[in-house]
């Protein structure tokens, strides 16, 4: 099936626009207070057109801001506008690479259901300390603290990430402390008193 209409999608902070031309999808795009078109050398079809959103235009972002880094160009990158999910997105495609693909497919999926649905939409900036608290405790509410140790840590990850391509000012769950295990005291009544001594010790320290 053809691509008709126009597609537009922001990835790590970079718009970008889908568009088909001469039969070949291609992508436009702002660097250096310019606009840049670009072809994918893929045939305009829906099918095509999922795989440059989900593959090709996460690669090309990163090598884009990659080059700001390297060249100190003007790429417009406005960390304002750089959503859980576009930063997600591209988190989990280079996470995939780095662990084994049951460890890829349990996160992702904790990320789906826990994190995502509470946090959706929010640009990764705007989300505070206190935000990040109240999601945490409410996750103690339903599951273990090794459990939200673990969800924490798939979030933590994904903000380290943002932070490292200087798309956010800083990490929020540094503010915010991981929840601890508590110790656990055992009471005993006076028939289930450990005594560390047998019945023939006992009798013999009383003859």
């Amino acid at each position: 099936m053809k691509v008709d209409n126009n597609t537009y999608v922001t990835v790590l902070g970079i718009k970008f626009t889908i568009k088909e031309k001469y039969g070949k999808l291609h992508i436009a795009f702002n660097i250096d207070a310019k606009r840049k078109n670009r072809s994918t050398g893929l045939e305009a079809t829906k099918k095509n057109l999922i795989v440059v959103k989900n593959e090709i235009l996460p690669q090309f972002a990163q090598e884009l801001i990659a080059l700001k880094s390297s060249t100190q160009s003007s790429v417009i990158v406005e960390s304002d506008n750089s959503t859980l999910e576009s930063v997600a997105d591209i988190h989990f495609l280079l996470h995939k690479e780095t662990v084994r693909p049951h460890v890829y497919i349990r996160q992702l999926s904790n990320y789906n259901r826990l994190i995502l649905p509470y946090f959706k939409g929010r640009q990764l900036n705007s989300i505070k300390p206190m935000e990040i608290e109240s999601w945490q405790n409410r996750l103690l509410t339903k599951y273990k603290v090794l459990s939200v140790r673990k969800y924490r840590s798939i979030f933590y990850s994904i903000y380290t990430r943002a932070l490292q391509n200087e798309l956010v000012l800083k990490n929020p769950f540094d503010s915010v402390p991981s929840p601890k295990v508590k110790n656990q005291f055992f009471t005993y009544s006076e028939n289930e008193t450990v005594n560390p001594f047998t019945h023939g010790v006992v009798t013999l320290f009383h003859t």
